[in-house]
């Protein structure tokens, strides 16, 4: 039996033709249809002069066409690249050259940065698409390019292949098993590559999706209820955060398992989620766009473990280094390093990707730059995330991002970007300022940023301040701003995304 993503949706869509493979809002999809509609949108979008290997952008919401198109990446060896909509154009047009894109697929309304052709019509496209002639692409075929920022704050391509992809399903099957009968709500982005994964292994599986276009609470709730939706396949805390008021008056009986990660699972968000929803084990691990489900935790078992994320998977190994590349012991802080590494590489950036890894004893390691510490047990504790990296609603912020950005500013002479503990969003991108002038209200700078970035990463408190302090050569003392301002009340409003 063909075991590829392609081999197994075509298992599905011949044997269990009618069965639903995905739901969105009033629109479905069996697995014939799902499987015929990819090939015909495989077949366009060769047609165009796409030629395997050439990589295709993607602008779009969450919708059943974004699942077809992954499906016709796997078909056709068209590799793509999802690309949050919510980001400006600068940073569109970034990734877009970065990327070496040949061609984007946008929503309408959409703008996008001139120089490459641009499909919007994706119905057309089906419609007047033909069979797909044999394109076989093997395991090692480009797949996947999602963008992930280093500790720099600029985007860096990471590259997955199929049969990387292949193994993060059935990584996933061993965890929280994906079958036939289940029904998993998907309320997080398709163009962050643990909602795609997620999805893609409940569709290999035989299982049905039930894609939420964006996330509600209260949609959610009901979509639940009224699909008998089995698993929350991958929710960030804030999503949580939002259901666990208003479960009560939902019926959720038929979930088994919630899954989490993407950004602290604060300890009243744990204890809420299990019991807003007691018939369903809850699952948080740690992983990234890089290497995927790294380790694993299941809380209501685990609750002695506390802010625990888990053990290492099978097949995978964790180990925390100090500054001289040696394994530290238990209980100590190290950089968090794991193997085998799934990713091929960061696109165009060999020497990032030699940053980030090591040889240990002939083993090669990735890390992603995150501090942890290692328990006895082998349960692993998150100390700091990327350095001084931001998640804030599930989405990552990089502060030299943001500080070059309000750096521009006229009336900021120096400014730090720091993440403070916030109970709606995890975090909240604070933005601690020094002038000798007037000093900018939280409108002006909020409606500045705004201009040049996403709105996630648009500060929501400001913090004005004297002096920014800094070390000898310069850089800025970070963790004495956090230490210093994690427990007062900074001036803050809500913002949107």
């Amino acid at each position: 039996m063909d075991e590829s993503l392609d081999g197994m949706v075509r298992w599905h869509a011949r044997h269990r033709a009618d069965a639903s493979a995905v739901i969105c809002g009033d629109a479905r999809r069996s697995y014939s249809e799902l499987y015929d509609r990819s090939g015909r949108l495989a077949a366009g979008l060769l047609a165009t002069g796409l030629k395997p290997g050439d990589r295709v952008a993607i602008l779009l919401p969450n919708c059943i066409e974004y699942l077809e198109l992954y499906l016709a990446a796997a078909r056709s060896g068209l590799p793509l690249v999802p690309i949050n909509a919510a980001l400006t154009g600068p940073e569109i047009a970034y990734i877009l050259e970065d990327s070496g894109a040949a061609l984007v697929i946008a929503a309408d309304g959409l703008d996008v940065p001139e120089g490459l052709p641009v499909i919007r019509d994706l119905a057309a496209l089906i419609d007047g698409g033909s069979a797909l002639e044999a394109v076989v692409p093997g395991p090692d075929a480009v797949f996947f390019q999602g963008y992930t920022s280093g500790t720099t704050g600029r985007p860096k391509g990471c590259v997955q292949t199929l049969g990387a992809f292949v193994e993060h399903f059935r990584r996933s099957f061993g965890l929280y098993r994906h079958d036939a009968d289940d029904v998993m709500l998907m309320p997080g982005p398709l163009f962050h590559e643990a909602p795609a994964l997620f999805s893609l292994a409940q569709l290999y599986y035989g299982g049905t999706v039930l894609l939420l276009s964006r996330f509600d609470a209260a949609t959610a709730l009901t979509e639940i209820g009224t699909h008998r939706a089995t698993t929350i396949g991958f929710a960030v805390p804030t999503m949580l955060d939002r259901m666990i008021p208003a479960a009560r008056e939902h019926d959720t009986s038929s979930l088994r398992s919630i899954v989490t990660a993407g950004a602290p699972l604060h300890p009243e968000t744990r204890e809420g989620t299990l019991r807003a929803f007691p018939t369903a084990a809850l699952h948080e691990f740690y992983g990234g766009t890089e290497i995927g489900i790294i380790t694993n935790i299941e809380h209501r078992a685990g609750r002695a473990f506390g802010s625990s994320v888990g053990t290492a998977v099978p097949g995978f190994d964790v180990v925390l280094l100090d500054e001289t590349d040696q394994p530290v012991a238990p209980g100590e802080v190290g950089l968090i390093y794991v193997s085998p590494i799934m990713m091929a590489g960061y696109h165009g950036r060999p020497q990032a990707t030699a940053d980030a890894t090591r040889t240990l004893d002939g083993v090669d390691w990735l890390t992603l730059g995150d501090l942890g510490r290692l328990d006895e047990d082998g349960h692993l504790y998150l100390v700091d995330r990327k350095s001084h990296m931001i998640i804030t609603g599930g989405e990552n912020v990089y502060p030299a991002e943001v500080e070059a950005v309000l750096a521009e500013h006229p009336a900021i002479d120096d400014v730090a970007v720091i993440g403070l503990p916030d109970a709606d969003w995890g975090e909240a991108v604070t933005a601690v300022i020094a002038t000798t002038g007037e000093a900018p209200d939280l409108d002006s700078v909020r409606t500045f940023a705004r201009a040049r970035l996403a709105g996630y990463k648009t500060p929501r408190r400001v913090v004005i301040v004297d002096e920014i302090p800094r070390t000898a050569s310069g850089k800025i003392l970070k963790h004495r701003l956090r230490n210093d301002l994690a427990g007062g009340e900074p001036p803050s409003e809500p913002g949107g995304r």
